[in-house]
């Protein structure tokens, strides 16, 4: 993904990820995370990961690694990251105590969420269209000219209420 993407993006954002360092903070980590990798990452090796379960001594770690290659598994392998994310939550609820929990079969699915997600940008797009409709201007009656025809083959403007001639 990242070799296809063009170098003024590339740049942006390695320069968002470089001056955006959160190395610091890794060891106020306490609540359960998730690593999610790929099997074949160039950007970042399993070297990251282990300093990241290293650094967060205080969480509790689970480390999952996505049969696909590349550093963006969201969008590459996206079907099996938000499985994984699933597993995950659902393990979390089953940890949970049983008046705090969410039963699993409140949790919404992949495609529930999918659909959920296309319906929204439907109704994006109408909204879209409304606004646009909203912003062609409207005749104002009050003073739109009107052209009055005279014998003769000549022609008058005049305004609504001032008599026409």
């Amino acid at each position: 993904m990242l070799s296809r993407t063009t170098g003024d993006v590339v740049k942006s954002m390695a320069t968002m990820v470089f001056n955006t360092d959160m190395c610091p903070m890794l060891p106020l980590v306490t609540s359960a995370c998730t690593i999610i990798s790929t099997s074949a990452n160039t950007v970042a090796s399993t070297f990251a990961q282990n300093y990241m379960m290293q650094q967060m001594k205080n969480a509790r770690i689970t480390l999952v690694e996505v049969k696909t290659k590349g550093h963006l598994p969201h969008l590459t392998a996206g079907k099996m990251v938000a499985k994984h994310i699933s597993d995950v939550i659902h393990e979390w609820i089953a940890r949970t105590e049983p008046l705090t929990s969410i039963p699993p079969s409140l949790l919404p699915s992949y495609d529930r969420l999918r659909e959920e997600i296309r319906v929204l940008k439907e109704e994006n797009m109408l909204l879209k269209r409304e606004n646009e409709a909203l912003k062609k201007p409207a005749i104002d009656e009050t003073t739109k000219l009107a052209t009055v025809s005279r014998p003769g083959g000549g022609s008058h403007e005049s305004s609504p209420g001032s008599g026409g001639s």
